[in-house]
Parts: structure tokens; sequence; C-alpha cells
């Protein structure tokens, strides 16, 4: 009876615990059955009544889970709907977790485009992470918005589209229809825009007398062309002296192939070009003293763990080279790798993490465009300056990618500058300013056209009106000024040859045919600082304009600096916030300046 008994109790513990389990997974399904119906309901009924001055991205990679993370935990006002062409992307889920909408399509389709309400939309951003997608999205987009809004011609749309290579800006004006607004940036630009905004070109360099300034840039994709497009643009400096980068990747000869048909330039400096280009194998890096000669190194790898590796095996092999020296890590979607990096510390050496998804694709930076915010304002300064008596709102967004670009390479040479500025800039006076000024003039302004002296009165009288003039023209020496102005030509040429300018030649004994053409990207000016003012002296110029030195526009530049800044914030707090974007030097010129205002 007893045997019988416990056996009859066994089976009715097993079948109940077959009966729970059956039980709960039932439940489990139901539950995960009812949240994707959920999800599915949710999404279904915002499509249906409330998309609407909503914000689409296309993309729900790396990305655009970014800035869709940063939308829907910062700008909760905000309506966000996400599309992407995988259906089983994790990242819908958790965007629609976040408060979000996602569906699954491919945004190519006019059917997903009507489906996202696009039309409607307040602003459409496309981050699929492939250029020819973002375009094909592009035209598709054009395509369907005027079909809809033909009768509403002031319900301009705007379109930001994630474009990797510079080279497919081009194709933007051909796809751009009425109606629509297309603003393109790169995530990877944004990267390198932080990088040096925050710490200059040879920051760790004595680039104000002898030293040269050594990059290292380890890999060599959409990142590390990113940093050396800016590194060319930007290496100018103070002592003159050639900025040398060597790119390190394990596939260096097609590398080097690929960044020369982009960018058809000489590697060597010489005449203009005022730097030394070298590619090498990714291992000569960590050879016995592979670092020895570099002052910044910059890992720009696709995998952020083998960057990792790569610092730890020099810091493990090479830890006698490690003094004074300056290492860069891209972390992309890796944020954990910013407390690793910083905990890295030996002796005078620092692992400075740069380009965190969650900052550079945010939606302050790639739809406010916040790290414009000194191009913008020194562009609308510079048109109120030359044009004064007219309200000047900022055309920021009527300006064409090349010239935005230019505005944003003039704002972002200022650290370089100022760097030197700073040290330049005397306790006491090395002139009265009105004597500054008529040497001054003299110096740049002044041309002998015919044996007769012709005087741009009206540039030299600019100082007047540009802050912080009068302090520079007056307590930095007026050679140090004409270097510091050499090298603002220096960056102007570099910029316009890297985007495919090239000089027009002089015909014999006449004048030049054109100051520039833009269409052909020849410019008469693309020369050295000391052949401007011949140079100048064969530009045509319009009825009723008189001719002028054309050194007086770099010296215009540095008389700026102080005028940039000042421009463009208001007050000292986001100058002095570590967590800006923004180094030490603008922050020390600008104390330095309002102290002298103040004496």
């Amino acid at each position: 009876m007893l045997g019988n008994y416990d056996f009859k109790a066994t089976n009715i513990v097993s079948k109940c615990s077959l009966y729970i389990a059956i039980v709960f997974t039932l439940f489990f399904y139901c539950s995960v059955f009812i949240k994707l119906l959920g999800k599915k309901l949710r999404t279904w009924f915002f499509l249906k009544f409330f998309a609407k001055n909503h914000i689409v991205i296309c993309g729900a990679g790396d990305m655009g889970y970014a800035l869709a993370k940063d939308i829907l935990n910062k700008h909760q006002d905000k309506k966000l709907l996400v599309v992407d062409i995988n259906p089983t992307n994790d990242n819908a889920n958790s965007i629609c977790t976040l408060g979000g909408y996602a569906i699954s399509g491919n945004a190519i389709d006019k059917d997903v485009l009507n489906k996202l309400n696009i039309t409607k939309a307040e602003k459409i951003i496309l981050m699929t992470g492939k250029d020819i997608s973002n375009l094909e999205i592009l035209d598709a987009i054009t395509k369907v918005i005027p079909e809809a809004d033909k009768n509403d011609p002031d319900n301009e749309k705007n379109i930001y589209i994630h474009l990797e290579s510079k080279e497919n800006y081009e194709i933007l004006p051909s796809i751009k229809r009425g109606g629509i607004n297309i603003k393109a940036f790169s995530v990877y630009d944004n990267a390198a825009q932080t990088l040096f905004m925050k710490h200059p070109l040879g920051e760790n360099v004595d680039t104000i007398d002898n030293d040269s300034v050594n990059l290292a840039i380890v890999g060599f994709d959409a990142a590390g062309l990113s940093v050396l497009y800016r590194a060319l643009a930007l290496g100018h400096f103070f002592n003159d002296k050639p900025l040398n980068v060597t790119i390190f990747d394990n596939n260096h000869e097609k590398k080097r192939a690929e960044f020369l048909k982009l960018y058809p330039i000489s590697l060597k400096a010489g005449g203009i070009i005022n730097w030394n280009i070298y590619f090498k194998d990714d291992g000569e890096l960590f050879n016995k003293d592979g670092i020895e000669n570099f002052n910044q190194i910059i890992f720009c790898k696709t995998n952020v763990q083998a960057s990792l590796t790569d610092i730890a095996r020099i810091i493990k092999n090479q830890s006698a080279l490690l003094e004074k020296k300056q290492f860069f890590i891209f972390i992309d979607k890796h944020d954990g790798i910013k407390g690793i990096a910083n905990d890295i510390k030996i002796e005078d050496t620092d692992v400075i993490p740069f380009g965190d998804f969650s900052q550079i694709c945010s939606y302050d930076v790639v739809v406010n465009e916040i790290y414009d915010k000194m191009a913008i304002r020194a562009d609308q300064r510079y048109n109120e300056l030359h044009d004064p008596g007219t309200k000047h709102e900022t055309k920021w967004d009527t300006l064409s990618p090349f010239l935005q670009d230019s505005n944003r390479m003039q704002v972002e040479h200022l650290p370089i500058k100022l760097k030197a500025i700073n040290k330049l800039l005397s306790e006491n006076r090395f002139l009265e300013y009105d004597e500054a000024k008529e040497k001054a003039q003299d110096k740049w302004f002044d041309l002998m056209l015919n044996g007769q002296k012709i005087s741009d009165i009206k540039k030299i009288k600019l100082w007047d009106e540009i802050n912080g003039a009068k302090i520079l023209a007056t307590y930095i020496s007026l050679d140090d000024i004409e270097k510091l102005a050499k090298m603002e030509k220096h960056r102007w040429n570099a910029f316009h040859i890297l985007n495919g300018w090239t000089t027009i030649p002089k015909p014999e004994g006449q004048n030049y045919p054109y100051r520039k053409d833009d269409n052909k990207k020849e410019h008469a000016l693309l020369i050295d600082w000391d052949e401007l003012e011949e140079a100048s002296k064969y530009i045509k110029v319009k009825d009723g304009k008189k001719p002028h030195n054309y050194k007086s526009d770099d010296v215009e530049t540095v008389m700026r600096a102080y005028d940039m800044i000042v421009s463009a914030f208001e007050d000292d707090k986001i100058l002095q916030d570590e967590s800006s974007i923004y180094c030490k030097e603008i922050s020390e010129f600008k104390r330095k300046i309002d102290s002298i205002k103040n004496k």
C-alpha cells in the first residue's frame, strides 16, 4: 500500500510539473505574441492617425540607432519613425521600447515612402550606412514629394543625407528638386572635426620654433580618410615646417591608389604644397622603434578592439618611447572604450577617445549643426563687415558644400593660429594703433600700378570695426602678423588643392582672364604668399571697384580671430566646459584679449 501510494504521489507531482511547464511556456509565447502585436498595433495606430510633422530616419544601423536614441532621450517632444530594410534588426525593437516607432521595408519603394507619410514629415534623415543606398532613397523621395506638394510650394522639406565619400556631394545638385532642402553630412567628418578642435594638430609640439609635426594614422578606411583630409587642410604652422603624415594600413598600396584617385595631389612638399605623405604596412609601426618619430598617433581602424590591442602592444613593447606622445582612438558605437582609454596613463602619455557615435550622431550635431556654430557666425559676420548697413541673416543653407567647408576650415585652423598668437602677445605695445595701421597699409594694402600707388582705404578701415583687431595690431609685431597671414594663405591653398582646384596660368604681358572660375575650379590666386602682391596687379576688377593687394585678405582673417570667437559665443561657459569640443587655446586667447581690453 505504501509503495503504491508513493508511486501515485510521484506521478501526480510529475504531471503537475508538466502542466505547470506547459502553462508557463504558453504564457511566455502568448506574452511575446501580445508584445509584438502590441508594438505592431501601436505603430499602425501612429501611422494611421499621428504620422505628421514627424522625423523619419532611414536606416537603423549603429549610426541611425545612435541618432534615434538621442532624439528619444533628449528631444522627447519629437515624434520619431524609423524604417530599416532588415525585418530582424534588434535596434528597431529597441527604438520601439524607447518610445519611437519602427517599420521594416525598403525606403526606395514608393509604397513604403507613402506608408511613412513622407510628404508630411518635418525632417528626413538618411543614415543607412551606404552612400549608394542613401542616394537612391533621396532620389526616390524627391520623386514623391513634388507630387504631393506641388500645390504647396512653401512647404519645403529638409532632408539630411549621410555621405561617406566627398565626391558623392557632387551628385546632389543633379538630384535636388524644388521644395527640397538637402543637407549632406558625414559622421566621420564630424569625428575628425571634434578631434582637431579639441586637440589641434601639433598640440604637443613646439610649432613656433623649429619642431615638426609628425602624425601617424593607423587604419585607412572612412574614419582614417576623414582624419587625413582634415590634417592636410589644417596642418599649416607658424614655423612653416611641413606636416609629415604616415598612413599605416595592412593594405597600404591599395589604399594609396584609392586615395590618389580621390585626391590627385602631390604627396611630397614643394611649391605651394606643404606636406609629406607616406603609406606603409601596418606592421612597421610595431617594430622596435616604430613610434619614435611620431608626436600624435591616431588609431582609426573599423575594428575598435584591434585598435585597443595595437595600443596595448605598443605600450608593452615600446614603453621607453612613450614620453610626450598622444594616442587617439576612434571608438564609434563603443561608449565603454572611453573608460578604458581614460584609465591608460603612462608617464606623459594620454590615450584619448574620439568619434563616439552618441556624440557625433546626435540630433544637435546632425540637424542643429552645433559644431558649425562658429563657422556660420563667422560667415555672417564677414558679410556684415563687408556690406555694412545691410541686415545679414545667415544664409548658411544656401551655401554650396564647398563654401560651407571653406568656412569650417577657416574656423578650425584658428586653434593652430592661436597657439602662436597666445605666445606672441606681448605685455606692452609694439606700436600705437594709428602707426600700426599706417605701416600695415604700406605693407599689405597698397599696390603700385603704372607708377601710381593705389590704396584700398576701405579695407584697412575695416580694422576699426573688427573686435580685437586693435589689440592684435599693437601687441603683436607686424612681422609676426605677416607670418600668421602666411599660415592662413597656406591653409587656403591646401583647401583648394584638396578640392580639385588648379592655378590659372597668367598670359604673358596681359591680365588674368578671370580671378576664378567655379565650374573649371581654376583660381589666379592659388599661388605662394610672396607672389600675391604682383599677381594682384593683373586681376580684373568690376567697374567702380579699385584693385587691392590680396595679401590684405589673409591678414584680415588673422585680425578677425577674436571677432570670430565673441560673435559666436555670448559668454565663456561653453569655451571653458571640458566636455565641449573647443580646445584650451581658444579660451586662453579670449582671456588674454579681455585682460588687455580691461587695462
